[in-house]
C-alpha cells in the first residue's frame, strides 16, 4: 500500500513493540494543538505499531510514553538514539531551554 499524500511505498522500520527516542518537531508553543507532545520530548518511548494507509497520509506511528499517554507521531520524530536530536529541551515554562 502507498501513502496517499506522499505516495511513498509503506515499509516497517521497527520490529513492533519497539523502543525509540522522541523529539517533537512541529510548532513549539503550549497554545499549539500538540502541545502535550511538545512537553514529552526528547523522552523514551515504545513504538506499538505503524499507522496504515488508511488511517494516515503520511508515515506514523502509534507510540506509549512512560506516563501511558498514547500518540500518533511522524516517523521524523523517532530516533535510535539521542545523539541526533536537534531541536532543544522543553523546560516546562513554555520557554525552550537551548542546550
Amino acid at each position: 500500500m502507498k501513502f496517499p499524500a506522499s505516495g511513498e511505498r509503506q515499509r516497517h522500520r521497527y520490529i513492533f513493540p519497539a523502543r525509540a527516542w522522541f523529539e517533537y518537531h512541529c510548532w513549539e508553543s503550549e497554545d499549539s494543538a500538540d502541545a502535550e507532545l511538545w512537553r514529552r520530548t526528547h523522552q523514551r518511548v515504545t513504538v506499538l505499531r505503524m499507522l496504515s494507509p488508511n488511517e494516515s497520509d503520511f508515515e506514523m506511528y502509534e507510540v506509549q510514553f512512560a506516563d501511558g499517554h498514547k500518540a500518533h507521531v511522524f516517523a521524523d520524530e523517532l530516533m535510535h538514539t539521542r545523539k541526533n536530536f536537534e531541536r532543544p529541551d522543553y523546560t516546562g515554562t513554555g520557554k525552550i531551554k537551548i542546550n
